[in-house]
C-alpha cells in the first residue's frame, strides 16, 4: 500500500493569515519563494545559479529561501560569491512557511530528487504559479504548461521558465485557474488507507 502525505488544505490556507514580519519581503514586485531542508537533494545551489542568471538578465526580484540544514553554509557562501546578497535571502527554518508561499509571485522547486514533493502540493493548494525541475516524480504533481512549468536541471532552463511566467500573463492566469479547479482530498483518502491498514492488523 502507498500512503501519500496527508495535506489539509483548509488548515494551510488558515495559516497563511499569520503576518510576515520581515519588511524586506514586500519591497519588490517579483517575489520568488523556495522552501525545504537545506539538503543536497533539494539542490539549492541550482536555485542560486538560476538567481544569478535572472540578475544578469536585469530582472528585479527577491528570492527567499525558507529552511535550514547541512547545506546552509555552502549556500550562504555561494550567494556572496555570486554577488546576490541583495536578491537572495535566507530566512532559515519557519514553523509556518505558508504566509511566505501565499504572498509570492512564483514558487520554485529545484530538487534533484523527491519522494513526493510536499511543498509543490502545498503551493498548488495556495494557487501559486510553480516552476519545478524535472525530478523523477514531478509529473505525479504537475502537468507541464497546465498546472506549472517543468524545467530542465539547468540554471538557464529554470530562469527561462521563471521569466515565461513573469512575462506571459495569459499562461500564468491559465495555470492559476487550473489549480483552483483541483481538489486535494488526501486528508480523506489517505486517512482511510491508514485506517484500513490498522483494521487489517
Amino acid at each position: 500500500q502507498c500512503v501519500y502525505d496527508i495535506i489539509n488544505g483548509a488548515l494551510i490556507k488558515l495559516q497563511t493569515k499569520e503576518p510576515i514580519k520581515e519588511e524586506v519581503f514586500f519591497r519588490k514586485d517579483i517575489i520568488i519563494v523556495t522552501t525545504g531542508r537545506m539538503a543536497a537533494a533539494k539542490n539549492y545551489s541550482l536555485a542560486v545559479e538560476s538567481a544569478k542568471v535572472l540578475q544578469e538578465r536585469g530582472v528585479d526580484f527577491d528570492w527567499f529561501f525558507i529552511g535550514d540544514g547541512e547545506e546552509t553554509p555552502m549556500i550562504e557562501s555561494q550567494i556572496l560569491r555570486f554577488g546576490l546578497h541583495n536578491n537572495v535571502h535566507m530566512l532559515g527554518e519557519r514553523t509556518n512557511p505558508y504566509p511566505y508561499m501565499a504572498n509570492c509571485t512564483i514558487y520554485v522547486q529545484t530538487s534533484t530528487f523527491e519522494g513526493f514533493g510536499l511543498t509543490i502540493a502545498e503551493a498548488k493548494i495556495l494557487g501559486k504559479p510553480i516552476v519545478s525541475t524535472n525530478f523523477s516524480v514531478v509529473h505525479d504533481q504537475l502537468i507541464n504548461e497546465q498546472t506549472g512549468l517543468i524545467a530542465d536541471m539547468t540554471a538557464e532552463s529554470v530562469a527561462d521558465n521563471i521569466m515565461r511566467l513573469l512575462e506571459d500573463k495569459q499562461l500564468r492566469a491559465r495555470i492559476v485557474a487550473n489549480l483552483s479547479n483541483e481538489k486535494n482530498e488526501t486528508y480523506i483518502t489517505e486517512v482511510k488507507k491508514v485506517e484500513s491498514l490498522l483494521d487489517a492488523n
